[in-house]
Formats: C-alpha cells, structure tokens, sequence
C-alpha cells in the first residue's frame, strides 16, 4: 500500500542545510504559526508577562481538497485503493508562543550587554479539522481528527565563548492512507529531543557547534502501519567564518543511525558532509552554495540492501526588495520582501525502499507591502529516483519520478493584529504503477487545495 512516501527527516525544502545538519531539536509537522513560516511577518508584537513574551493567537480556514486521499485517477487505482475523493474542509487552529525577553540596555557607546544567561522558548498549536465528503458514499468524515505540536527549547549562554542549547518537542501528526477502509492508519507520534555545545572564539567572527545530538522516535498507533515504529539518532558538527560583514563560509556534518525494528526494513547509518558560502555579491543580491557528499550504508535485513554514494549540493540566489541592515547566523537577512530561484540535490530515509535521491529546482517570491498586505509564492519541480526494493512480495526495479507543486498566498491585514487570507495549493506526481504479487499501487495522482482563512494574533 501506498505510505504517501514522507521521509522521515525533518526539514523544508528550501531550508540552506540536510536535516541531519540541524542543531536545534523541532517536532516533525509543528505549526505554532499557521500559514505564515516567517516569524517576522506571522506574529504580531506580543504582550509581556512578567520576563516573558507572550504571542497567542488563533486562526481558521475553510476550503476544498480535491483529492484528500491523494489517489490516483486509474483503473488500478479504483481497484485496489478506490478512487480519488473530494471534500470540503475546516480547521481552526489556536496557537501560543512563549519567550524569555531580552532584556538588555545600551547605555552610552561600546558593545551591547550579553543576553540572559538561559533563554526559554516555547511553541504549541492544536488544530481541529472537520472533514465534509461531497459524494452520498464518501468516507472522508471519518477522517475528523485533532493534531497538534508542542516544542521547547533553552539556549545557554548565548553570545558567550561557550555556549550551548537544550530542546524537545512532542507531534501528533494526521494523515489518511490512500487504501479505503484504512481509517487513520498513517497518524503517528513523534518525539524529538537533543542539544549542541558552541565555540565562539574573539568577537565572534567565528563559531562552531562542536558537537550535536538530535533523536527522534516516530510510533504509528495503527496496526496496519506499526511496522514503520523507528528511531532516528544523529551526531552533527557545523561551523561558520564570516570574513565580512554579511558573508560567511559555513561547513556541517553528520552521521545518522535509523533503527527499525521490524525486519522488513533495513536499518542502516547516514553520513554527510558539505561545505560553501552564504552572503550578498551585491547590496540587496544573495547567493547560498552548499556541496558536499553523503554516504549511506544499509542492513541485509529482507535482502535488497542498497548504499547510496553521491554528491549532494544546494544552490540559490535572492534578491531582496528592500535593503537592510539585519543579519542572522549563518545567513544573509537584509530583508522580508525577496525573490529567490534555488536548486537542491539531497538524499533522504524514506519508507518505500530505503531511501529516495532528490533533485529539485525551485522558487520563490514574498512581499510584505504597506504594512498590510503578504504576497508568497513558492513552486519547484523534481525528479525522484528510488533503488530496486521489495514490493508486495516482488522484487521492483529502480524507478524515478516527477513532482511538480505549487503554492500561491495573499494576506490582508485590515488592523495590525487581524488577518483575512487565501491559500490554493497544487501538486502532482508523474510516476508508475508497482506490480506485486497479490497487490498494484499506482503513485501517480494530482491534488488541488484552496482555502480562505481569518487568524487573530499578539
């Protein structure tokens, strides 16, 4: 049957590092923002509690889904799985972000004062969805679930010599299988939990995370899926020299031991290692180059063990409409309102086979205008290569496929803490049918998304 092939790294894609090379701990599927990524546009100004910041918020939506299922449009598909159904859809989603306040005074010339010693920051959001089948034989209803996420961290000692952060996080994550009659068998619980240990010599130019410890488990309640019970551990490094002031030279790496318990899954370690360059040619121009190599070493468990050995890179150039001043670690943020086309080639855990090669050209575009009004566009197009594997009892030939997928996002903010917005929403996949020996899935499908939606937000 078909598991909708999500990896089980975390990650964006248009995110500069492998989810491996990340050293802050975050539950899979976390959403105390909703919609807007970006926390410096998708949260209002906050109200202060005590030492802490406090953003609440509450949002919803009502739209349509073409394909809730993600199914395909073909025979083969109607026979073993159903086919393709409709619904409408609404979710109200409330969210709160609680954080530690800096506190910090310049009094007269000279350097800042460092920042609290231990800084506390918490993300949670529970989102109720209310699913309306549009056909009299429709099972889409059934699907009416709650999801959510809980995340805190604690930096330690930021901007000190030796430095350092804490994080966990908790997410139960909803999505149907394709196969009619398996009700809710693809939701899971993830937990997550780790921490990094960081080297900031002189005045900062230069930092590394001398070392980071990530684990995530993820467990399937359903029987039907319970094979897929795993735990992903990972160890990473990762440095920055930033030899001018919005340009740096960044390196990262990573080894990553996946367990699987069932032995129709072979388990196996991961390592990566990539080097480049983040910063601006020009004022308002950033280029992003990342390129490395990853390697990956898979168990004989169920006889179709297969390595990975290639190089993986990322590529990508912004311009940004609106100069500025500001700048993050690791990147070069001079701006909200940019465009961006980018290319990324990585390889990831996956549950259908091993693992699955990615290439995938994209981009981007968001504006914040006036004060009131968001414009996000984000597209890409990418090939899908997965090795030979185990299938239903039959052995698949290595296959690639085409995903292509875009988003299109427009908000209104009538007043600084109310937003009226419109998303809609495209994917498809070019792919095949897998033939086994009691059981065809065909992976193609299409899908359209398209919802108006009101938040309030602090």
């Amino acid at each position: 049957m078909k598991l909708r092939l999500f990896t089980l790294a975390a990650g964006l894609l248009f995110s500069t590092g492998q989810a491996r090379a990340q050293s802050t701990p975050a539950p899979e599927g976390s959403t105390p923002l909703p919609w807007v990524a970006n926390r410096s546009i998708g949260r209002g100004v906050g109200v202060r509690v005590g030492d802490f910041e406090l953003h609440p918020g509450v949002s919803g939506e009502f739209g349509y889904d073409s394909n809730w299922y993600q199914r395909a449009s073909s025979a083969v598909e109607a026979a073993n799985a159903g086919r393709p159904e409709d619904a409408l859809r609404f979710r109200v989603t409330p969210s709160l972000s609680l954080s530690t306040l800096d506190t910090r005074v310049q009094e007269g010339p000279g350097p800042k004062p460092l920042p609290r010693a231990v800084q506390f920051h918490l993300d949670a959001s529970a989102s109720y969805n209310e699913l309306i089948g549009l056909d009299s034989a429709s099972t889409v209803a059934q699907d009416r679930n709650i999801s959510g996420s809980l995340g805190l961290k604690l930096e330690l000692f930021r901007g000190r010599h030796w430095s350092g952060d804490l994080g966990a996080g908790y997410a139960y994550i909803y999505e149907p299988a394709n196969v009619a009659g398996f009700i809710g068998a693809n939701d899971r619980h993830v937990i997550t939990g780790g921490g990094s240990i960081r080297w900031m010599p002189g005045g900062g130019s230069f930092t590394w995370d001398l070392v980071g410890y990530n684990t995530r488990l993820t467990l399937f309640p359903s029987t039907n899926f319970g094979a897929y019970d795993n735990g992903d551990h990972t160890i990473t490094t990762a440095g920055q020299w930033r030899f001018l002031p919005k340009t740096a030279l960044l390196y990262d790496a990573s080894v990553g031991f996946i367990r699987y318990e069932d032995p129709r899954l072979n388990s196996g370690i991961d390592t990566t290692a990539r080097v480049g360059v983040n910063g601006l040619l020009l004022t308002r121009l950033g280029v992003l180059l990342m390129g490395g190599w990853a390697t990956g070493f898979r168990d004989n468990d169920n006889g179709r063990p297969r390595p990975y050995d290639d190089f993986v890179a990322k590529a990508e150039l912004k311009y940004y409409l609106n100069a500025g001043s500001r700048l993050q670690a690791g990147s070069a943020n001079v701006g909200v309102s940019s465009v961006a086309i980018g290319y990324d080639r990585s390889f990831e855990n996956s549950y259908l086979g091993d693992f699955f090669q990615r290439d995938r050209g994209y981009g981007n575009f968001t504006m914040f205008l006036a004060g009131r009004w968001i414009f996000q566009l984000d597209g890409g197009a990418s090939a899908i290569h997965y090795p030979e594997m185990n299938f239903d009892e039959a052995v698949i030939d290595s296959f690639g496929e085409i995903r292509v997928d875009g988003q299109a996002f427009v908000e209104y903010r009538p007043i600084r803490t109310l937003g009226i917005n419109i998303t809609a929403r495209y994917d498809h996949n070019f792919s095949r049918v897998l033939e086994g020996a009691n059981y065809s899935d065909d992976l193609s499908f299409s899908r359209f998304r398209g919802f108006l939606g009101v938040r309030w937000f602090l």
